[in-house]
């Protein structure tokens, strides 16, 4: 695409909001759950969910209805939505990420200065290592703001409840990844790079500890 990547961040942690109380995975069978994209809503069914495609504005007034029973998104962006208005529990597994790339034009920074291109390069780097940091931090601050916990630096306090994310439910979802979410996306990869299976196991997946068979 004739760019120049400068740096790679991630928002905070995508986790499940709900209305009624849920215990683990086996739960979610029968909710209908927001999501906001495919493999989520690949994932909510392989455990018997409804994943439901919507706005963000929509989700707050679908929890108070009640035309949905949960919904994903950050912790703190799902708190300064004031969803801990409308639902009850947060249930802190992670089933997506929202990335953010900074670029810049490729023929523009080739005619950069090198010490220029040097200077942006490290800035940047230091900008990207932040920003990575502030992913973190934001899942954390957000979980203690909606539970009514300190420290809670960047949102309001509500009464929410943690759901905390069992041993056994973890390795639940790494089968349903295996199972259901990668098999399909790397069937889709693979028709526009075809080593892409190969590239995703040797680096995202040995990193998550997970494969494409």
């Amino acid at each position: 695409f004739e760019g120049k990547l400068l740096a790679l961040w991630p928002y905070g942690d995508q986790i499940f909001w709900f209305k009624d109380k849920i215990n683990d995975l086996n739960d979610f069978k029968g909710k209908k759950i927001r999501v906001f994209s495919r493999p989520m809503s690949d994932f909510v069914q392989y455990f018997g969910a409804t994943g439901v495609s919507m706005a963000f504005p929509e989700v707050y007034t679908s929890l108070q209805r009640g035309v949905i029973d949960g919904a994903v998104t950050g912790a703190l962006a799902g708190n300064t939505a004031a969803w801990y208005e409308v639902s009850s529990y947060i249930y802190p597994m992670p089933v997506g990420y929202s990335m953010q790339a900074h670029v810049a034009n490729l023929k523009f920074w080739n005619n950069l200065p090198p010490d220029v291109r040097d200077f942006l390069t490290k800035k940047m780097k230091e900008l990207e290592d932040e920003l990575w940091s502030a992913g973190t931090q934001a899942t954390g601050d957000g979980i203690n703001c909606n539970t009514g916990k300190d420290p809670c630096k960047h949102g309001k306090k509500g009464k929410m409840t943690l759901i905390p994310v069992s041993a056994e439910d973890k390795e639940k979802m790494k089968r349903a990844v295996e199972e259901v979410i990668l098999p399909q996306w790397a069937k889709d990869c693979n028709k526009t790079f075809s080593q892409c299976t190969d590239v995703w196991n040797s680096l995202a997946g040995k990193a998550a500890g997970a494969k494409i068979k």
